[in-house]
Parts: C-alpha cells; structure tokens; sequence
C-alpha cells in the first residue's frame, strides 16, 4: 500500500529542516574558529611587529626580573598599604556608631 502524499511531505520537510540545523550548527563552528583565528593572527603580529620572535621569550624566571627581595618588599609594602586603609575605616565605623549609640 502506497504512504499518503502528505507523509511523504512532511518527511521531506523534516529532512530538510534537520539538514539545515546541521548547517547551523557548523555554521557557528566555522565563525568561532574564524574569530579565534583572528585572535592568533593579532597575536603573532604583536610578537613580530618590532624584531625577531627570539627577542621576546615565551617564558621568563621572575629571578631575572626582580631583584633578591624586591617581590617581598613590594608584598609587604602593598600589605601595609591595605592593612592602615582597613583599620583606618574600622576606626572610623567604630566611632559612628558610638556617636550614634550616645
């Protein structure tokens, strides 16, 4: 017995709409390799924009950065820093609410 036009119909269009949202689905794929291909591309012109590749390493030792104690210095000076800002401000929410307790 034949199927009647209209499931033939509606499998077709079925078929079609599932192809299409395959092609979506590689659609958005190909856009974000595009947009991280161009986020390379920025990339490797920064690194060889003003000299050879070799002139800025990938890696660095923070030894050769900074000199013996300077990353403690800059810690503990940095800690200070925060440490009198947040007892200045506890002072300071002490005393307002002992103005308004009186």
């Amino acid at each position: 017995m034949a199927e009647p036009q209209i499931v033939t119909t509606l499998r077709t269009k079925r078929d079609e709409l599932e192809l299409e949202r395959i092609i979506g689905s590689y659609e958005k794929v190909i856009e974000a390799t595009r947009v991280d291909l161009s986020h390379i591309n920025a990339t490797l012109q920064l690194f060889e924009r003003y000299g050879a590749p070799r002139d800025y390493p990938s890696r660095m030792s923070i030894i050769r950065v900074f000199k013996r104690g300077e990353i403690f210095a800059l810690c503990e000076a940095a800690l200070a820093r925060w440490w009198n800002a947040a007892r200045r401000e506890g002072l300071a929410a002490i005393d307002h609410f002992a103005e308004g307790s009186s």
